[in-house]
């Protein structure tokens, strides 16, 4: 993304419906543009994997 341009340049997926649940998946789940992972922490029951590193399981 170009946030200077509010653009967001995306893969060419092959259906709307694939976009829908890549990108979904990468505002619900992704959290490491949060760095001090605030937002993320106070949901612990999103139904995603950890991406914050550690291997504790």
């Amino acid at each position: 993304s170009h946030t200077c341009f509010f653009t967001l340049d995306l893969p060419a997926y092959s259906t709307t419906d694939i976009m829908y649940e890549r990108l979904n998946y990468a505002i619900t789940c992704c959290s490491s543009i949060d760095g001090d992972g605030t937002v993320n922490n106070a949901f612990n029951d999103d139904g995603c994997d950890s991406d914050d590193g550690s291997d504790d399981e």
